[in-house]
């Protein structure tokens, strides 16, 4: 066989493989698995699920696991979890909050702060923190007062920090908190019913600052 006859015949072999309009069909095809609804290639991905919220919490049977709670919710960001830690039941009593008397004099939104300041503070500062960190409480060794059944005087020094990165506001507060705890009895944990702010350094801004600044 001639090489003319011979290409001839891989010609033939090539295209018997595909009908006429054949391309053109395999064309069409290509194009409709790429725009058929559900396939689309250019199609915007389906959007990330939300990372889930750390929550570290453990049953307040005794009085100072409120404390080793706090930490824990500040560090996660998490304000649910902080507002476990005060108290709003019927056998505890709502919850009270005293700030220094220089907050108390230098920001009025302390004449009705109840718990749901805690939380609107506690979410305010969260919205302001950069992407990747966290405020970071830090107690001191509790001292335990008034020790009864049902309740008990925690005092303890503490320092936070709350690294928004804006100036003229609170990043920092330091002092000494008494946190008198009562016993849900129903549930038999303990919360927080009555927080007084107390100054340790008359150069420093407290917790009170703090809470002040971000609960407007």
């Amino acid at each position: 066989m001639d090489a003319k006859n011979a290409k001839a015949k891989r010609n033939i072999s090539f295209t018997s493989h595909f009908p006429r309009g054949g391309l053109s069909s395999l064309s069409a095809l290509a194009a409709y698995v790429l725009f058929m609804p559900g396939c689309s290639l250019f199609e915007p991905r389906e959007p990330e699920q939300p990372a889930v919220l750390r929550s570290t919490f453990n049953a307040p049977t005794e009085p100072l696991t409120v404390l080793d709670n706090m930490t824990a919710a500040f560090r996660e960001l998490n304000a649910v979890n902080y507002l476990r830690c005060l108290s709003d039941s019927l056998s505890s009593g709502p919850f009270s909050f005293e700030p220094t008397p220089a907050a108390a004099s230098g920001y009025g939104i302390f004449a009705e702060w109840t718990k749901s300041s805690e939380e609107h503070y506690f979410t305010n500062i969260r919205s302001r923190l950069p992407s990747g960190t966290a405020m970071i409480l830090s107690f001191g060794t509790p001292s335990l007062q008034s020790i009864q059944a049902d309740s008990v005087l925690v005092e303890v020094t503490y320092d936070l920090s709350v690294p928004h990165g804006q100036e003229g506001v609170p990043q920092r507060g330091i002092g000494r908190a008494q946190m008198m705890m009562y016993l849900d009895r129903p549930t038999g944990f303990w919360s927080i019913r009555r927080w007084s702010d107390l100054v340790t350094d008359s150069n420093a801004e407290t917790w009170s600052d703090v809470k002040g600044a971000f609960g407007q």
